[in-house]
């Protein structure tokens, strides 16, 4: 679903005859409609809460952690930046994983132990995106007189210790501070439902209520998932009289 395909929908009580202002123009409520609550449908402007920054892309992110130190907490460093937005720690919970609609435990602590696997093989392609740039500078004095370790054969040689099981177990640990939530942060707002294709937000306003339909989105630390999908054309027999 593209961001701006977003829908609203408002909920008015009105007579016959009378019109409901839409997001873009005006819905006549003639007699021919004998229906208690008439729904109107717009599209929401775009760029609303869920239009976010641009991310990096793959070989941009690689470049830049090309220069993160080669170190325990540098691999920590590495594993937020690549997987924020994918993971939480909960302290009372332990691991949340994004699954596209919600955030889940199921299944949380193998995928960021496969997480922390990519990281430690994402600092060859680390190496890789400096390697034979200005950006890969001498690092220290090779093995023969005269030689030269470059950095990117440093980083190269970073990632293949990261390989192994001691350097692999404290990833996640490390990082994990840096993407801790409390346990109050999920499913705080009782005004936002998820449903199967997005989430549900209902306001009150003077006239009726309003609800909008966006994307599912991860800055909503939402962890429930209705089973149904939001259909905005739906009739219901027990309204519609």
């Amino acid at each position: 679903m593209p961001d701006a395909a977003a829908r609203t929908v408002v909920i008015e009580r009105l007579p016959p005859g009378h019109t409901v202002a839409a997001e873009h123009g005006e819905a006549p409520i003639g007699p021919a409609s004998n229906s208690r609550f008439r729904s109107v449908l717009g599209l929401a402007e775009a760029g609303g809460r869920n239009r976010k920054p641009k991310s990096p892309s793959k070989a941009q992110l690689d470049r830049k952690l090309a220069f993160f130190p080669l170190t325990d907490l540098g691999n920590a460093e590495r594993f937020v930046a690549r997987f924020q937005g994918r993971f939480l720690w909960c302290q009372p919970i332990g691991w949340f994983a994004w699954d596209g609609r919600r955030w889940t435990t199921d299944g949380a602590e193998g995928l960021v132990l496969k997480a922390e696997h990519e990281t430690a093989r994402g600092i060859q392609d680390e190496a890789a995106a400096i390697r034979d740039t200005d950006r890969d500078v001498p690092v220290s004095a090779g093995k023969k007189p005269g030689d030269t370790e470059m950095l990117s054969t440093k980083l190269a040689a970073w990632g293949r210790t990261s390989e192994s099981a001691s350097r692999l177990s404290v990833i996640a640990k490390r990082a994990a501070p840096y993407m801790e939530v409390k346990p109050t942060e999920f499913d705080a707002d009782p005004m936002r439902i998820n449903v199967l294709n997005g989430t549900l937000t209902v306001t009150r306003h003077e006239r009726g209520s309003r609800i909008n339909l966006s994307p599912h989105d991860p800055t909503d630390r939402i962890t429930k998932l209705a089973p149904v999908t939001f259909d905005p054309a739906a009739t219901c027999a027990l309204f519609d009289v």
